[in-house]
């Protein structure tokens, strides 16, 4: 079973879910477990999450406001990005933010990123 039979460029987001709900299983093939690292591979989450939380800088993280804005910051000789909430006027909560959402839809009901829960599977 290759990422080509799976049909990885199909449905990602069904796929992300269907593949987090399989991988709670234990007993799950070799060539199951490279099919998942073919489409978390596809997927390159640039900016991993904080922990197993959703970070406010990725590039799948999306506010259905449309108050989300990333500025610029150096500190000390370092370029950061800071996320803030135009609506709230401060930084913003990120994944615990009744607004927040994943364009893949990795986001987890509490708040968790399914990649990162994948990847620390060791999947």
């Amino acid at each position: 079973m290759n990422s080509g039979d799976l049909g990885v460029e199909d449905n990602i987001p069904g796929k992300i879910q269907s593949l987090y709900r399989f991988s709670l299983n234990k007993d799950y093939t070799v060539e199951y477990r490279e099919a998942l690292t073919d489409i978390i591979r596809k997927l390159n989450p640039k900016p991993v999450p904080l922990g197993e939380k959703c970070n406010s800088g990725c590039p799948y993280f999306k506010c259905f406001k449309n108050a989300l804005q990333l500025n610029k910051r150096v500190i000390r000789g370092v370029q950061t990005r800071e996320a803030t909430c135009l609506l709230l006027g401060g930084p913003c909560k990120g994944s615990e933010c009744r607004h927040a959402s994943c364009t893949i839809k990795a986001l987890n009901a509490n708040s968790k990123c399914l990649l990162a829960l994948l990847s620390k599977r060791g999947l």
